[in-house]
């Protein structure tokens, strides 16, 4: 559980493992179900076409049909497109969902090497300790913990640990990720969102 019922407040996941498994596995029975929903409104959409079509044909080339027939294909047509579009945003959620769950399992099962941003390029040349530290590149701290949605929370997080801070500061970023950790539906929500995100901004 990641949220106190009695209190509503978020509590720590206990047992990490147990709960991105099971939510995995929810995350992809949604993304069958999701593709699934998808193939059927697309073979929908199709046959409402052809359908649209021949009965334009009746009604304009043999006049064996009153035009106001041609509303009915149309408008099927349009209901179809609109709820498709539904249907691809919630595949594009789910797709987002299952493979926000497949990277935190492989950080707990040390499978994660690669599976971040590596941005070797952020590193500078005469950097005191990005090398030895391995801080960017593929296996590096930044491709474990980095979960940023766009370039620019690369560059920031990257310029976090390439950087000196105040105890102060420090502690503040500390204090930030206590408080995310344990608000799992949350980050799997800006997970899940990721790909979109980073294709708008």
């Amino acid at each position: 559980m990641t949220t106190d019922s009695a209190s509503g407040a978020p509590s720590a996941v206990p047992d990490p493992r147990r709960e991105y498994g099971e939510r995995l596995a929810a995350r992809r029975a949604r993304l069958a179900a999701a593709e699934r929903q998808h193939r059927t409104l697309g073979r929908a959409r199709l046959a409402t076409f052809v359908v649209g079509v021949v009965l334009a044909w009746l009604a304009l080339d043999r006049a064996a049909l009153p035009l106001a027939v041609l509303l009915l294909p149309i408008g099927a047509f349009a209901a179809l497109v609109l709820r498709h579009g539904g249907v691809r945003r919630e595949l594009e959620l789910a797709v987002g969902a299952v493979r926000f769950y497949e990277r935190g399992l492989g950080r707990l099962g040390e499978t994660w090497p690669g599976t971040g941003p590596t941005r070797a390029d952020l590193a500078a040349e005469d950097h005191p300790y990005a090398a030895d530290l391995d801080v960017f590149g593929r296996g590096s701290l930044l491709d474990l913990v980095c979960d940023a949605r766009t370039e620019s929370g690369e560059r920031m997080l990257a310029a976090w640990l390439a950087s000196p801070a105040t105890p102060a500061v420090v502690r503040a970023r500390q204090a930030a990720v206590a408080e995310l950790r344990p608000r799992l539906d949350l980050r799997e929500e800006l997970g899940a969102l990721g790909g979109a995100v980073r294709v708008e901004v």
